[in-house]
This record gives C-alpha cells, sequence and structure tokens, in this order.
C-alpha cells in the first residue's frame, strides 16, 4: 500500500501498538523496527533521557553490530542530532550527506553517505525525554503530511512513555506501602528482636534491593544482626565481609554516621568505591 493512505494505515498500527505497549522494551522495539519500516526508514534509534545531562540509546536498528557500538560508545557531551533534539526540543532535519557532516563534523558514526536524518525530540511539559532518529537512504525531501506523520509518531512515543513511568511510580508506591504494613505486622508480631529484625530484611529483597542488612551495636561494636540477599550463598559472605571490615566508628558517613546523627544516608556506590 503506497502514498499518503498507506502511510496513514501503517501510522495508525504503530501508534495503535505504542497505546497498547505495556512496558519501555515494548515501546522501544515498536520504535525502532515498525515505525522505521512504516515510515520507510533504513536505520532508526530511540534515545532516552534518563536524568538531565544523562542520555542512553534505548534501541537501534538498521546497523552493523560494529557501527552500533561506535554509536553506543559516543559520549553525549559531544553534539549529537538526538541530544540537540532532547535539548532544543525542536525537530532536527538534514537533507543530503553535506547538510549533515556540516551540522556534526566530529561525529564519528555520523558520514553514510548520501541520506536524509530526521531526529525528532519526545516532548513532554518542562521539556523532552528522548528523540527518535530516522535515518532514510539518498536524496529525500518530506511533504507536509509526511512530517505530521513524524510529529504524531513522536508525540505518541512521548504518551506511551509518560504512561508507563506513571505506571511504575504508582507500582512502586503501592509496593512501598505493602512493605511497610507487612514490616509494621511483623514488628509488632513478636518479642524475638532478632528473629522480628531478619524477618524485615527478608521482606525488603528483591521488593526494593538487591540485599538488605540489620546491624546493631552490641559491646561497644557494630554487629551485623540480620542479611537478606536475591543470591542466598552470598548471605554468609555478608556477614563475613562485615566482620573482617569493620566499619570505623570515626567514618563520616555510614551506619555508625547514620547512628551519630539520626539520619539517613544514601550512598551511591561507584565501581572505584568497589574497588
Amino acid at each position: 500500500m503506497d502514498g499518503l493512505g498507506g502511510r496513514l494505515t501503517r501510522l495508525a498500527r504503530v501508534t495503535a501498538e505504542l497505546v497498547q505497549a505495556r512496558d519501555v522494551d515494548t515501546v522501544t522495539r515498536i520504535v525502532v523496527d515498525h515505525s522505521a519500516d512504516a515510515v520507510g526508514a533504513t536505520i532508526a534509534a530511540l534515545t532516552l533521557a534518563d536524568e538531565p545531562g544523562h542520555l542512553h540509546v534505548a534501541g537501534l536498528s538498521g546497523l552493523s553490530a560494529e557501527d552500533a557500538q561506535a554509536l553506543l560508545a559516543t559520549p553525549f557531551d559531544l553534539p549529537t542530532p538526538a541530544a540537540d533534539a532532547i535539548r532544543s526540543r525542536e525537530r532536527i532535519m538534514l537533507l543530503g550527506r553535506d547538510a549533515i557532516l556540516q551540522a556534526y563534523p566530529d561525529v564519528p558514526y555520523i558520514d553514510r553517505g548520501e541520506r536524509a536524518l530526521v531526529c525528532l525530540p519526545l516532548r513532554v511539559p518542562g521539556g523532552a525525554i528522548g528523540a527518535i532518529s530516522l535515518s532514510f537512504p539518498g536524496k529525500r525531501l518530506f511533504d507536509d503530511a509526511e512530517l505530521d506523520f513524524f510529529e504524531i509518531l513522536a508525540d505518541t512515543c512521548a504518551q506511551a512513555l509518560v504512561r508507563l513511568r506513571a505506571e511504575d511510580r504508582a507500582a512502586r508506591h503501592q509496593a512501598k506501602l505493602e512493605f511497610l504494613a507487612q514490616a509494621s505486622a511483623e514488628l509488632s508480631a513478636s518479642l524475638d528482636y532478632e528473629a522480628t529484625l531478619t524477618k524485615v530484611a527478608q521482606l525488603a529483597v528483591p521488593s526494593f534491593a538487591d540485599w538488605s542488612g540489620v546491624d546493631l551495636v552490641q559491646d561497644g561494636r557494630l554487629h551485623r544482626l540480620a542479611v537478606a540477599h536475591v543470591d542466598p550463598a552470598k548471605v554468609q559472605l555478608a556477614r563475613e565481609l562485615a566482620e573482617r571490615y569493620p566499619t570505623d566508628p570515626d567514618a563520616p558517613a555510614g551506619p555508625w554516621h547514620v547512628m551519630r546523627t539520626g539520619r539517613s544516608e544514601l550512598i551511591q556506590v561507584s565501581d572505584e568505591m568497589l574497588v
């Protein structure tokens, strides 16, 4: 089916799939595979903004494994079409090899011969949460109907992602309430505090954490009373590490500091910290 009618039919199918998508992986697959086919693109990518200043390529199609790796390794502080579309919230359209190279001379994977490149921001109130990148072979011009087609695709994708994120937040909030209810019931069910706290540690895994531990001060030392882990074989290892490498009571962060100050801490664990 060719022409505007055919394009609109394919668009309707893609948007219907996006409306019904139940997870981000499904949205990604629809965008990079089905939508690319619907609009006639030979290369497609979905870039998502996890947080301000941090982007990642969620999915792509039409590239060799080597070229895909080069794209994934490109730092996003380097100006790229997708990053610029997200930052500006404006569609980026480059028609022809010369236009692409002039706009992005430093992007290593950008020269793929004569083609047209379109990047569509996924707009939401207050910004953009990602971008759809589409590459078309040869010299290509787009009429108004096709540009409308692209905008509808991007808007539908953005709405699907916003819906999924809202559903995820609601599910996590519900899980927290259920955890608090279960933990409260456990804490009031027994006078055996060791058994009770062990059960509470187990409730936190795997809903909120890969592992959970409860430490108590006994005889002036921090004693690991309870441990739970998604891998049961690592429970004993966690106990041994706590005994072998006791935390410094004067450390500016960690369990001792939390007990001294009465304030919770969130510590981002980097690869360097693990080493």
